[in-house]
């Protein structure tokens, strides 16, 4: 409600929002997202920048001529920059679409949109944000959704550009108030501030193709200081979709914006990891061959390459995105059977490979028959690139079947070269102010890095506590250590107050909080950031009714993961 969607749709066409979501109807992928305008999905979109002789840049977009399509782009933006802009959910009711795209993407840039007229009523003028809000009942209406969300992405320490959008519906004190709620959650988070000046306060749509030298100046002071540090400042450009306000001004910061760390994971030693993010269904006419995209954390992957992908388990499920079409296939009551003629036509052939499997744990073998990048084929894929990738089950000659073959892959596996060892219970390390709503015993979601999975809190101590193991527990109830599968009454009678928060009962700064995944075993790396987010809370309109949503989860526990059991 914020105008995310509208405002990367005037980006990328150069079209002009007429406040009633003229220029947003390119970015939307359903048909409920067009009636409503609320999005549901990521939509991902393609931007290019050319330099000019005269200092300036040329927009590279839909709007630029000969350009129909990304191959295009990058063809007309050959040796400048290429931008991969995703537009994500802001709405409650996916923020699990939302956390998704920041955490798992891993983008080098968060662009967090926030109304000039948050902070008053605009009701009566067209596009007005509290107007939208009170569509949606009035526990959304209740919440500050601009201040709940700028605060997840400073406790991620996520380099930030905030773009205060609808410019035109805000009143001079409406708008200081919006940009005070803003400055101060950022001096509370320790990060400066730095405004982008605009100049003409109303630019037609044919102005939108180019960028004048002072803007690309400007754009570029701004971010000189992101250079060294990109945490420590945060641009702030002010635009209006409608009248293109600023419009020149984010063209101009994206185009100057850093790349920074793009050698995070070369030294790691993990070889190939490619995190999966998305399936996509089976191209027509194309048997045994799957489609993934996501990101590729370390190492190099190539056409040709034999991989594992994993891991898989009896709780294998399809895309669990609030936006999702997908249903999980219904399962046959019986195993098929065996030739009368042959009966063995079924078993598996030994000149198949054999599945790569580790104890209570199953990874399969897979060719990467083609690569693409941003859309464009291409041979290779390098670390810190995202990509898709087309694989088949290496040696498969024949149809598998969907429960042993490739229909199980889903969103948090991953794609590597080596035997990877995924993990059920893991321990976590946060500050101890931060899990003041935290208890053991809760059922909370951990989101780590591709992987969205439900956990219950087992234990927490101090980093210098000593670790006992599972059976001390019962006769000292200092500390529980998961390594055997054991009940929450177990639990409560191990450490007698299970309610009480675990933050409350130490003094230490730092806190080291066991997890133990609900469902299955899941791919996970030390060293790795974590957000874990507790559910439920009062409905999400209001009501009462069984498998409303709750709307508890806005604000998550960030920390680090410290130590992996197998």
């Amino acid at each position: 409600m914020s105008g995310k969607s509208s405002l990367l749709g005037t980006l990328t066409t150069s079209t002009l929002d007429n406040g009633r979501g003229k220029s947003r109807l390119s970015m939307l992928k359903h048909r409920h997202e067009i009636t409503s305008g609320v999005t549901s999905s990521v939509t991902s979109e393609l931007l290019g920048y050319q330099d000019a002789d005269i200092g300036g840049v040329n927009v590279i977009n839909y709007a630029s001529e000969n350009v129909a399509s990304w191959i295009d782009m990058h063809v007309a933006a050959a040796n400048s920059r290429l931008v991969f802009v995703s537009d994500s959910a802001g709405h409650p009711r996916y923020r699990r679409t939302t956390v998704r795209s920041l955490v798992g993407w891993a983008p080098h840039w968060t662009l967090l949109c926030v109304p000039a007229d948050d902070t008053e009523d605009t009701a009566g003028k067209t596009g007005s944000t509290n107007a939208l809000q009170q569509d949606f009942g009035a526990a959304v209406s209740d919440i500050d959704l601009s201040s709940a969300q700028l605060n997840l992405c400073l406790r991620l320490r996520l380099p930030l550009v905030v773009v205060i959008t609808k410019l035109d519906l805000a009143s001079r004190s409406g708008l200081k108030g919006t940009l005070s709620k803003v400055l101060d959650a950022l001096k509370a988070a320790g990060r400066k501030a730095a405004i982008v000046p605009n100049g003409t306060a109303i630019v037609s749509e044919q102005n939108l193709q180019s960028i004048g030298a002072d803007e690309v100046e400007t754009a570029y002071n701004a971010a000189l200081p992101l250079l060294n540090s990109p945490l420590d400042t945060v641009p702030i450009v002010l635009t209006s979709a409608m009248q293109g306000t600023g419009i020149r001004n984010l063209h101009a910061l994206l185009h100057e914006l850093p790349l920074h760390d793009l050698t995070r994971a070369e030294s790691d030693g993990l070889g190939v990891v490619f995190y999966i993010e998305d399936v996509y269904s089976k191209p027509a006419g194309v048997d045994g061959l799957t489609v993934v995209s996501g990101l590729i954390r370390s190492g190099r992957i190539s056409v040709g390459d034999s991989l594992t992908i994993g891991p898989f388990s009896a709780h294998d499920q399809f895309d669990d995105s609030e936006d999702s079409d997908e249903r999980p296939a219904r399962r046959p009551s019986s195993q098929l059977p065996t030739s009368r003629s042959f009966p063995g036509a079924l078993r598996d052939s030994h000149l198949t490979p054999p599945r790569f499997q580790l104890p209570g744990q199953e990874w399969r073998t897979v060719k990467v028959t083609s690569i693409r990048n941003l859309r464009l084929p291409v041979h290779a894929l390098l670390a810190d690139q995202v990509g898709t990738i087309a694989i088949r089950l290496e040696g498969a000659e024949r149809r598998e079947p969907a429960e042993s073959g490739l229909a199980r892959v889903r969103k948090g596996m991953v794609l590597a070269t080596s035997q990877p060892l995924a993990t059920r219970s893991f321990v976590a390390q946060f500050k101890r102010e931060d899990l003041e709503a935290l208890a053991v015993g809760n059922h909370v979601v951990v989101y780590v890095a591709s992987v969205r999975a439900s956990a219950r809190v087992v234990s927490a101590r101090a980093p210098d506590s000593p670790v006992v193991s599972y059976q001390e527990t019962h006769r000292n109830g200092d500390y529980v250590q998961d390594h055997d599968p054991f009940s929450f009454d177990e639990v409560a009678e191990a450490l007698e107050e299970p309610q009480a928060p675990v933050a409350g009962s130490v003094t230490a700064s730092e806190l080291l909080v066991t997890f133990k995944l609900d469902a299955a075993k899941e791919f996970v790396v030390l060293g790795d950031q974590i957000l874990v987010m507790p559910g439920g809370g009062p409905g999400l309109y209001g009501g009462h009714e069984r498998g409303e949503k709750g709307m508890a989860g806005l604000e998550g526990f960030v920390g680090v993961v410290k130590e992996i059991f197998g």
